[in-house]
């Protein structure tokens, strides 16, 4: 998560339309980036799509993708 917090911070990106970029609410988004809900698997793909990889689903959820 850390990576795609500094990714979401470098790109100036506000986590609204992050989260709308991804599919999820605002809401959802900000449970996860407090560790109160996990980012699903399809989720964690969506997100490598929209960062052009630059964030990885490993990234987000090592313990589904490794």
């Amino acid at each position: 998560m850390d990576k795609l917090l500094k990714y979401i911070d470098l790109a100036e990106i506000s986590d609204k339309d992050f989260a709308e970029q991804i599919g999820i609410s605002q809401v959802l988004f900000s449970m996860c980036k407090r560790g109160k809900s996990k980012i699903q698997p399809a989720i964690a793909r969506k997100i490598e799509q929209v960062t052009h990889g630059i964030v990885t689903k490993e990234d987000i959820r090592p313990d589904i993708f490794y």
